[in-house]
């Protein structure tokens, strides 16, 4: 138990102040300990266990046993033993971490965290734990510093640990290691050594042991400079993300995401944002993808892996390139679209572009898949497509686009409706999925298939023909989505480029005495 007397006071005065000063625990919450059984860990149990009344807190500890060492199964049992001396709800797990790196193909250190944050999460959600409780210190601060100058970083990484980040909270920020040891002899506490901690090919090891050293004898203030440091970087960090935010807030719909599985933003848009603001940007779509795949707000080490300024660059090329059309991956998980005044940031497994064609946005696949289907006058030709003929319509189902092609024909008195609504200019068509056309100009057999090189058509309104490569740069139709387009036929003649425009050789004229119909309809409509 702790020896009441004066360093040991100064100690937890410290140590509650730092609490205070950072908001990290309010009255009546829930802590959960993340203990390792090293002295760091051990002393934050015993401060967190004789500040608990002061606090107001209930706590509990979690140990995991990452079986690199093999009296690693001691320490767990010893750990077990001394929370239920201290009556403190104790919970364990275990992992081979030298088996799951070499699976995951993966450092030790990486997969030693990965699965420790993994079940510190867990059961802090199945015990109701508020707050997780981590033993950072001040040295642990330095190292991490020291590492992210070292092999680069913004001023948000480089600015280290943070005290507060989600659930995780760090009391001992403001202590070195040294003052920890102290406290930890000075009552006696026993704590675990471990041997990896010492070995200096590893790169966290030999900067706490090689560098930092060093820097201490230049400057013996050295670690409460490199906090002060750090602290200027941080505000400067959070001004710059507070901005981002905010244009992120006002430029990009959560509920967009989730439906359509992507960020679209207007490119024109973005150029206007100063470079230091459009980084942060970029890491909060990024960040708002692995968040809504993952479902988990707390660990962010997927993202962590692939956030670059290499990447940043890489995707402001893109911004400022000429070229209307570009697909960059990211990663195996991301990738960015560019076409013409839009940026998406999409899912690659999602596989949907959501392009806009006349103010209305069709769903197509981004990969080009061939098809080709055909209808004949009084039958349909069997492709495996679920197609069904009805009296005076045709639906043939368009399997690779999720779409349904109907075809049909109005009756006499419809016919007539229908021709006293164009005459008054009353028929709608918000979705640009149907069009109106003289059946009898229409013949048979009835082609749907994809856009091809050297396609030409007549558009509606004009009397030379076009090349429909061309006339899609015209209206910026995306390159991406441009081979998935449905085209119809007559006869090997384009009538119809689907939610796009119809062909002036079926159109209604005053002679007209038939009138047909064609609509594209998601499967699901």
């Amino acid at each position: 138990m702790l020896s009441y007397n004066k360093r040991t006071s100064i100690f937890l005065k410290k140590f509650i102040g730092t609490i205070e000063e950072f908001k990290l625990i309010e009255w009546g919450e829930s802590i959960l300990i993340a203990v390792s059984g090293g002295v760091d860990s051990v002393s934050l149990l015993y401060s967190l266990y004789f500040s608990r009344h002061l606090l107001g807190i209930k706590i509990s500890c979690a140990v995991f046993d990452h079986g690199i060492r093999e009296s690693s199964y001691k320490e767990v049992e010893y750990l077990e033993n001394l929370c239920n001396v201290l009556s403190v709800p104790f919970y364990t797990d275990k992992a081979n971490i030298l088996v799951e790196s070499k699976i995951n193909k993966k450092s030790i250190e990486e997969t030693a965290r990965n699965f420790r944050y993994k079940f510190l999460y867990k059961t802090a959600n199945e015990i109701n734990a508020d707050k997780i409780a981590a033993a950072h210190h001040l040295d642990d601060f330095a190292e991490n510093f020291l590492m992210r100058t070292i092999t680069g970083g913004g001023s948000g990484s480089i600015a280290g640990i943070k005290v507060k980040n989600g659930m995780i909270i760090r009391p001992f920020i403001k202590f070195s290691k040294k003052e920890i040891i102290d406290f930890a002899k000075l009552n006696s506490i026993k704590f675990f050594e471990d041997y990896t901690n010492y070995q200096k090919d590893i790169f966290r090891n030999n900067i706490r042991l090689n560098i930092i050293p060093e820097f201490k004898k230049i400057n013996p203030s050295f670690l409460n400079t490199i906090y002060k440091t750090s602290e200027v970087l941080r505000k400067d960090d959070e001004f710059i993300e507070n901005c981002a935010r905010e244009i992120f807030a006002g430029s990009v719909s959560n509920t967009e995401y989730k439906d359509s599985g992507m960020l679209t933003c207007n490119i024109f848009d973005l150029l206007k944002i100063p470079e230091p603001v459009l980084y942060r940007f970029f890491k909060l779509a990024l960040y708002e993808i692995i968040i809504n795949k993952n479902d988990n707000k707390d660990n962010n080490n997927d993202i962590e892996n692939f956030i670059s300024y290499g990447n940043f660059k890489n995707f402001l090329n893109i911004l400022k390139s000429n070229k209307p059309n570009i697909l960059f991956n990211l990663n195996k998980n991301i990738r960015i679209i560019k076409t013409y005044e839009k940026i998406i940031f999409e899912e690659i497994e999602n596989n949907i572009y959501v392009g806009k064609i006349k103010n209305t946005y069709h769903h197509f696949p981004l990969d080009f898949k061939h098809y080709e289907y055909l209808i004949n006058r009084g039958n349909i030709v069997e492709n495996n497509s679920g197609n069904i003929n009805t009296i005076n319509k045709f639906i043939i189902n368009i399997k690779e686009l999720d779409l349904n092609l109907i075809i049909g024909k109005f009756d006499n008195i419809k016919t007539k409706t229908v021709m006293d609504k164009l005459i008054k200019k009353k028929f709608k068509n918000p979705l640009n999925n149907t069009i109106l056309f003289d059946f009898d100009k229409l013949s048979f057999p009835i082609k749907i298939r994809n856009f091809m090189n050297g396609d030409r058509f007549t558009p509606l309104g004009m009397q030379n023909e076009k090349k429909v490569k061309n006339f899609f740069i015209d209206k910026k139709i995306p390159v991406l989505l441009r081979h998935n387009v449905p085209i119809i036929l007559s006869d090997n003649k384009i009538a119809w480029i689907g939610f796009i425009i119809m062909s002036d050789m079926i159109k209604i004229t005053d002679s007209t005495k038939s009138i047909g119909y064609m609509k594209l309809l998601n499967n699901n409509k």
